[in-house]
């Protein structure tokens, strides 16, 4: 039986995770940023599955965004780790895109989790 992670408990694990490597994280938007490096995150919604007419499962939808002025930054993996350690299902939405406006490098990832 695993105990059910709630959006809070994933913010909160998630900011501990950025925050350990001295990087903001923001929910929804972020501030403009002078730094080189920073992430957001945000709800994208829940999933849930019935069966014989009730709840059978459900499941949390959110996108976690990763800008970097590093090229070849290792955090991406990291995160990538740090998700497979709590179980969290994600696909990449976006590897490594150069921002020339920003001049950063965009990581983005949807992730679901229980």
């Amino acid at each position: 039986w695993k105990k059910i992670m709630r959006f809070k408990t994933f913010k909160q694990r998630l900011a501990a995770f950025f925050t350990e490597r001295s990087i903001p994280i923001f929910h929804n938007f972020s501030v403009k940023q002078d730094g080189e490096t920073y992430a957001i995150w945000y709800e994208l919604g829940v999933n849930r599955l019935d069966a014989d007419g009730e709840k059978a499962e459900q499941s949390m939808r959110a996108s976690v965004q990763f800008f970097t002025k590093i090229e070849y930054s290792e955090l991406p993996e990291e995160l990538e780790s740090f998700f497979d350690s709590l179980d969290i299902a994600y696909e990449n939405e976006t590897y490594a895109d150069f921002n020339q406006e920003t001049e950063r490098y965009h990581y983005g990832w949807k992730v679901e989790f229980i």
